[in-house]
């Protein structure tokens, strides 16, 4: 979750082309998350036999606001919609057991599309018209850039999945919080799986926005220290169709493996076809999204040989602790699916920030103390009871994931929520 680039989409034919792929994966997802740029979701009760995150009495009186920027709509909807998910079982648990400071949690949820303009402007009204303390996202990089300053200046605590760089300084962005991994993390786990494998020149395929153009400089900077050489660049618009020119270009210049900076499922899908079009048989690195049922569903099983996701949460590999397999049950119920068919990790993330965010606030004891708010976030570090990470917030970093939380997982290993590592491991 990543969680975690941004987006453009480019025209209706891409769309067309993986639309009944992911069909299977969202279908769900998509019924129970509203689309429309201004949606308030009133609390609800928690599925029958739902643990109700507490043990307290059901919350009561005027409900708490809590502003949710997600991209509803595009090419990273997908992510977007899981994440509301996921607030949303965490929303009813809560509110079946105390909600914020007693009172029942609404979510107010506002599409970005993935843009960084409609980003800052609904980000906008949820501070001036909503006056909402507490935000989860944008979903991604560049529209999280153009928001995130509204949210800081109004003092409000904002949780996302945006990789930038630029939000780890805690000075600057002094109450957000990031529940997936850094750019610097993730090319960390990216350099040292290769080193683990025993591949030392790579190639990388960037979508040409702030997800991309971070992930280069990180990447190409943890490899000097390695000694794992960046061979070739090529970027991309988000929506391009073909990538087969730029997967050659790669190929020409020695690239023993090839990283795919990119989180939006039809550039993930364009970029594995393009591999398997040229015949190249090496291994394909992704992000966790990388290994999204509709991924593996628009390209194939088969055409997923060596296509590995990294920063897969490890929580949902192999035997997943008590809280993963917990929100697991809830995710069958809220989507109707047993076993499950699409990739839940990103609604995760959307339920330990909620979780979060609610004991942070009733810690404090009040939603007008921003700083009391970030200091029970930074004591209560590690969040260990967390689905997603464990996540670790101080006051120098509040990253969120570490590497301890994180792996690479084979893009078609998803069974029941849960993915099969990757080798090299």
């Amino acid at each position: 979750m990543r969680t975690m680039g941004e987006h453009r989409s480019r025209g209706s034919r891409s769309r067309l082309v993986i639309g009944a792929a992911l069909v299977s994966a969202v279908l769900m997802i998509g019924a129970a998350c509203s689309s429309s740029s201004d949606t308030t979701i009133t609390g609800g009760s928690a599925a029958p036999g739902a643990s109700t995150g507490g043990g307290g009495s059901p919350a009561t009186g005027e409900p708490t606001k809590v502003g949710v920027v997600a991209s509803l709509s595009g090419p990273a909807a997908e992510i977007g919609k899981a994440q509301v998910a996921g607030l949303e079982v965490a929303r009813d648990e809560l509110n079946n057991s105390g909600g914020l400071l007693g009172h029942p949690i609404e979510l107010v949820v506002k599409d970005d599309g993935g843009d960084p303009t409609k980003a800052s402007q609904v980000m906008r009204e949820l501070v001036d018209q909503t006056s909402v303390k507490l935000v989860f996202g944008p979903t991604l990089s560049s529209p999280t850039l153009a928001a995130a300053p509204i949210a800081m200046e109004a003092k409000v605590v904002e949780f996302s999945t945006s990789v930038a760089p630029e939000l780890s300084d805690t000075a600057k962005y002094p109450t957000f919080f990031r529940v997936s991994p850094s750019a610097a993390l993730q090319a960390t786990t990216f350099v040292n799986y290769l080193k683990s494998a025993k591949l030392t020149k790579v190639g990388l395929l960037a979508v040409n926005n702030a997800l991309g153009s971070s992930n280069i400089e990180a990447i190409k900077a943890g490899g000097k220290d390695t000694g794992i050489e960046v061979v070739a660049t090529e970027s991309h618009e988000s929506g391009a169709v073909d990538l087969s020119t730029q997967m050659a270009k790669l190929k020409s210049a020695g690239s023993e493996a090839v990283i795919v900076l990119n989180t939006a499922t039809p550039d993930q899908v364009a970029a594995v076809k393009a591999r398997n079009q040229i015949q190249w048989k090496v291994p394909m690195l992704g992000f966790s999204t990388m290994a999204s049922p509709a991924v593996v569903s628009a390209v194939g099983a088969e055409g997923m040989d060596q296509v590995y996701a990294g920063q897969v949460a490890k929580n949902f590999t192999g035997t997943p602790p008590k809280q993963t397999v917990d929100f697991l049950g809830k995710m069958r119920t809220k989507l109707n699916q047993n076993p499950l068919t699409a990739d839940v990790t990103q609604s995760s993330v959307g339920y330990d920030s909620l979780k979060m965010m609610t004991a942070a606030v009733n810690g404090a004891g009040s939603m007008d103390e921003p700083e009391a708010i970030v200091k029970v976030l930074e004591e209560k570090s590690p969040w260990k009871d967390s689905v997603n990470s464990a996540f670790q917030y101080d006051s120098k970093s509040h990253n969120g994931p570490t590497p301890a939380d994180l792996v690479f997982a084979k893009a078609n290993g998803f069974k029941d929520g849960i993915y099969e590592l990757a080798p090299n491991q």
